[in-house]
């Protein structure tokens, strides 16, 4: 289930896209920004995977209303030149294995570990910062 909105500004008088607003509730998502801007509310029952690709862009990807039964999900990130935002439920555990190159990925806040999930995250980021917020 997919449905997609989008965020308007006016520039010279002019109509122009600024980012796509998502939202979606399968197992395995995928999001794709490239030279532009992507919200993503994940509202999945069983969220297993998300495939984030993010070319020259800003991506604010929204784990807060997410369910992982299985306890692991995985996040796989093809970041260059850009920003990522994940915002991911407090009582999850996040595992960053994502090799960085001239980047950084960051967790602000702190995990309270109280449902046992792991929130796990892969793949790569180029001049890429990935913030990880714990809400």
């Amino acid at each position: 289930h997919i449905n997609i909105d989008k965020k308007i500004i006016k520039f010279n008088n002019e109509r122009t896209n600024y980012a796509t607003i998502d939202r979606e509730s399968g197992q395995y998502v995928t999001a794709n920004v490239k030279f532009g801007g992507l919200e993503k509310y994940i509202e999945s029952e069983d969220l297993r995977r998300v495939d984030l690709t993010a070319h020259f862009g800003g991506a604010e990807i929204y784990l807060n209303n997410a369910k992982i039964p299985s306890g692991e999900a995985i996040v796989t990130l093809d970041c260059k030149c850009s920003g990522v935002d994940l915002y991911v439920p407090k009582e999850w555990n996040v595992i960053n294995k994502v090799d960085v190159t001239m980047g950084a990925v960051s967790l602000n806040g702190k995990s309270t570990g109280e449902s046992g999930v792991n929130l796990i995250l892969i793949g790569n980021a180029s001049l890429c910062g990935v913030d990880i917020k714990y809400v």
